[in-house]
Order: structure tokens, then C-alpha cells, then sequence
């Protein structure tokens, strides 16, 4: 398991019970160092890491850590390996949304934007966040795209990427437009939190911005203690909305690897690792 660690700059690798194998990087701009780690991806046995403040993807060793190569892009958000070895990366600050680069750094192509209705202006405003984009691969030709901010959510197919699908969940509760206080925070309802795929579903990860939120009428004489959870809402691969399931508040990153959900939890630094279901 591999895990970008954003407060210490380093890429840390563990085995599947919890035994930390070995870890690299710090904040720095060299090769092989930090500033402002963002997503990664695994390939064989590469590791490609979101290098933001740097403007570059660096591809490291899965074996040992040690430092391969960069890939020049502006402002990473987020990476995949494709089944060819080819690496999908998307940026808000790219001439396109999402592109592509073979493990050489040759770009093969590049295609997209992101344009949800309304609140434009978070577009500019968060740029340099690590949250404002996040892709998932799905049954190996279909991406799809969120961003933390927004309830909305696009899928490209890659053999025909100029024309995507644009879906989102019509929630059970009035929407507020996000705005930007005088604090610099963001008002609203919810945050959007991350994305993933697994056997050609969408699992879309939804939590209150705070314990403050409106909440409906029937839970509004239980203490909020009691009402600490997130939803994660569950799509086909045609952007249809199937279910929900309840989810623990504190996990603010999904990933499914080999049939288990794992949640890295914001508030305690912990990876929890869920039984199949």
C-alpha cells in the first residue's frame, strides 16, 4: 500500500499489515523531493506522484522508492496508469482537463475541462488544491471525473473522449451555492470527497461540510453526535444513480483493491480496510 503523506512531503509504502516498508522523499524541489504532495498511482512497479508545487509528476521505484524520472505538467491533481503503461494525469492548469503521457514523458494526447453549473470562480480560486480533481479508471477505458467541491461528476471514454457524460444525484435536501466567507472558508452543504471504481461501478463519496449542516426535520432533536456519518452513493458506469450506504464521517479518501474498500481517515491518520459486502 502506498500513501502520499502531505504534512512531511514523503511517500511512504506498507505492506498489507500495517508494516511500513520503507518511505522517500521531504519538502524540496530536486529530484526525489516534495512541494505539496498530491495523488498517486501504481503501475507494475512504478509509483507516479502528483509533484503540484513543482509542476511534475515523478515516478518512483514500487520496489524501494528510490527516484526514476519527472514528467513536466503544471499543477497535477491527480494520476492513473493505463493497462499500456501509459499515464493519464488532470490539471485544471493544462490547455486540457486531462492528458496523456507515455512512461517517457512523450504526451499521446490530451482532451476535456471541467465546466459544473454555477460557482465558476472556484475553478481559479482553488486551484493549487490537491482535492479540486480527482479521476478514476473504469473497466479500463472509462475515466471518470469529480472534483471536491462540486456534486457533479463526468465519465470519458478514452477510445472516443471528445465526448463525455456529465451526471450528478439530485440530493434530498435543498442545495446552497458554495460561496467564499470573509474568512477565506466555504459555506454550503456538502463536500464532494472522492471518487472510485470497482466492477464497472461509481462509488461518489459525500459528507457535511460541518456539524452545522441543515439537517432534516426527523434527526433534528438527536445530538449531532449521533449523526456522525457521510454517504457514499453508487453509480453505473452510464452515470445512472443505483443506491447509498452509510459511511463513517471521518474518511475523506476511498480506494478498492482486490474486492476491499480502504478509507484513509482525515482526523486520525489511519487507513481502515472494510470487509467486501
Amino acid at each position: 500500500m502506498y500513501i502520499s503523506d502531505g504534512r512531511m512531503n514523503t511517500l511512504l509504502a506498507f505492506s498489507h499489515d500495517g508494516v511500513m516498508e520503507w518511505k522517500t522523499g521531504g519538502t524540496g524541489e530536486g529530484p526525489g523531493l516534495f512541494s505539496n504532495i498530491g495523488q498517486l498511482a501504481v503501475g507494475g512497479d512504478t509509483v507516479a506522484v502528483c509533484n503540484m508545487a513543482c509542476g511534475r509528476v515523478d515516478l518512483f521505484s514500487a520496489t524501494d522508492g528510490h527516484w526514476l524520472s519527472s514528467i513536466p505538467v503544471y499543477r497535477p491533481f491527480d494520476v492513473e496508469f493505463l493497462p499500456n503503461g501509459n499515464l493519464v494525469v488532470a490539471s485544471l492548469l493544462q490547455e486540457d482537463l486531462i492528458t496523456i503521457f507515455t512512461p517517457g514523458s512523450e504526451k499521446v494526447l490530451s482532451f476535456g475541462s471541467w465546466d459544473p453549473p454555477g460557482n465558476e470562480v472556484l475553478n481559479n480560486l482553488f486551484a493549487a488544491s490537491n482535492r479540486n480533481i480527482q479521476i478514476d479508471l473504469i473497466a479500463d477505458s472509462v475515466l471518470a471525473v469529480n472534483s471536491y467541491y462540486f456534486n457533479w461528476n463526468q465519465l470519458y471514454d478514452l477510445h472516443n473522449p471528445e465526448t463525455p457524460r456529465s451526471f450528478r444525484r439530485d440530493l434530498p435536501f435543498p442545495e446552497e451555492p458554495v460561496q467564499v466567507g470573509g474568512d477565506g472558508m466555504f459555506r454550503g452543504k456538502i463536500y464532494v470527497n472522492d471518487i472510485s471504481a470497482y466492477n464497472d461501478l461509481i462509488y461518489v463519496l459525500l459528507r457535511p461540510i460541518s456539524t452545522g449542516w441543515d439537517l432534516p426535520d426527523r434527526f433534528a432533536t438527536r445530538p449531532e453526535e449521533d449523526l456522525d456519518f457521510s454517504m457514499i452513493d453508487v453509480f453505473n458506469i452510464d452515470g445512472q444513480y443505483i443506491g447509498s450506504f452509510a459511511f463513517r464521517r471521518c474518511v475523506g479518501r476511498l480506494q478498492w483493491h482486490n474486492g476491499n474498500l480502504y478509507g484513509a481517515t482525515d482526523e486520525t491518520g489511519e487507513l481502515i480496510r472494510f470487509a467486501p459486502f
